[in-house]
């Protein structure tokens, strides 16, 4: 069966749903493929993944009509975050006067309010159980060739399948993959001390562990290990994992009661060398995959569809081909602007605080110290970046501005 659409979106994750949300009031005819059967996406299982959002993105979600299909009961405010280095007890620490920094929502409860937005609109058709063999360009079109033998004929192709994205590969498009050599342990745990909304990061030597607040006695345990310790973490039952964190945080959070179960994701940043082809684009992690250390990835990926969705509307205003190269690279310029020093920086700082050597501990503890009492103005770069108040580039230039 040969169709005709003006938009496949590659991919049914909370980034794909939110461009084809961005854009339904538009009239133009979207697709959106997946490999899932669609009761995973009516009714995602939990997989460990705890977002925080940011206030740009809890807007964007409200405006997809979005936000308020989320329980509130789910939603958790950060009111605080602290990172301390090494055996250190000094922390760096974020602290908006106030202000929230953001909202902890699950990942897969995202997912699902996103695909009841857009299940809601007849010019949005969802396929699922079904994978792209093949991506063709034609005259002013690309042509998906699919795994249930339908053939679709757009004007625009978006990729939103994933940091390993096929779609990006059958472009020919190269990305800068970043490999951690670790992999991420996600679980669920339960405290004695309440955490008062306030995540903790730690850094050492040989990984990152995170505390993400849930409600006031629970936290979402983030910890990155290396690939030959795997094997030894899944061994563990939930006391001996219990005993393990127990040595370590036991201070911050009293006695460790109970542990949810675990996932493992493999730890690789990728930043695609092009954002865009002739009638093709990326968004979300298909373009840039985050270190979780930020949380920040789902807030870039939003901001990213959002900025293709603006551009493909511009481009509707002008009476313009709405997958040309010239409405793509706008997109595609102003994603670069909001991610590169993000991502980049991100690596950096990772490498800085988890690498084993004398100078690098000594520089780790000296850069906590010295952004603490705003000798260093990557602080409130951070802070303002996170909330959303500016983009990263604009607030260097004014603060290196300011010092001078």
């Amino acid at each position: 069966m040969r169709t005709r659409k003006d938009i496949v979106i590659i991919g049914a994750g909370p980034t794909g749903l939110g461009l084809a949300a961005s854009l339904a009031n538009t009239n133009l005819k979207i697709v959106i493929l997946d490999k899932l059967p669609v009761r995973a996406l009516q009714y995602p299982d939990y997989d460990g993944r705890e977002i925080a959002l940011n206030t740009p993105t809890i807007n964007c979600l409200k405006r997809l009509n979005a936000w308020d299909k989320i329980n509130p009961e789910f939603i958790f405010p950060i009111k605080q975050a602290k990172v301390l280095s090494g055996g250190s007890s000094y922390a760096l620490d974020f602290n908006d006067k106030g202000a929230l920094l953001g909202y902890l929502v699950s990942n897969h409860l995202i997912k699902k309010a996103l695909y009841e937005v857009v299940c809601s609109y007849s010019n949005i058709e969802v396929i699922t159980d079904t994978t792209v063999e093949d991506i063709q360009e034609g005259h002013r079109t690309r042509t998906v060739y699919l795994s249930n033998q339908s053939v679709i004929e757009a004007s625009l192709v978006v990729a939103a399948d994933n940091r390993f994205s096929e779609s990006r590969r059958k472009l020919g498009i190269p990305s800068d993959a970043h490999d951690f050599s670790k992999v991420m342990i996600l679980c669920k745990i339960e405290h004695e001390r309440p955490h008062h909304h306030c995540a903790f990061e730690y850094f050492d030597t040989d990984k990152v562990v995170a505390f993400l607040p849930m409600s006031s006695h629970a936290s979402s345990l983030v910890m990155t290990v290396s690939p030959d310790k795997v094997g030894y973490i899944k061994s563990l039952n939930d006391q001996q994992l219990i005993s393990n964190l127990a040595n370590q945080f036991e201070k911050q959070f009293g006695t460790i009661q109970t542990v949810g179960q675990r996932f493992f994701y493999p730890l690789v940043g990728v930043y695609s060398q092009r954002f865009v082809d002739e009638r093709f684009a990326l968004i979300g992690d298909a373009a840039v995959g985050m270190h979780p250390v930020t949380a920040h990835g789902f807030n870039l990926g939003l901001k990213g569809s959002e900025s293709l969705a603006n551009a493909i509307r511009w481009a509707l205003a002008q009476n313009k081909d709405i997958g040309s190269i010239e409405i793509l690279e706008r997109y595609q310029s102003e994603h670069r602007h909001a991610t590169k020093l993000m991502y980049h920086g991100t690596n950096l700082i990772v490498s800085l605080f988890t690498t084993n050597t004398v100078f690098a501990q000594l520089l780790s503890q000296c850069t906590l110290r010295l952004a603490n009492h705003d000798l260093l103005p990557f602080k409130r770069i951070i802070m303002d970046y996170l909330s959303g108040r500016t983009s990263p580039i604009t607030s260097l230039i004014e603060k290196v501005r300011l010092c001078f």
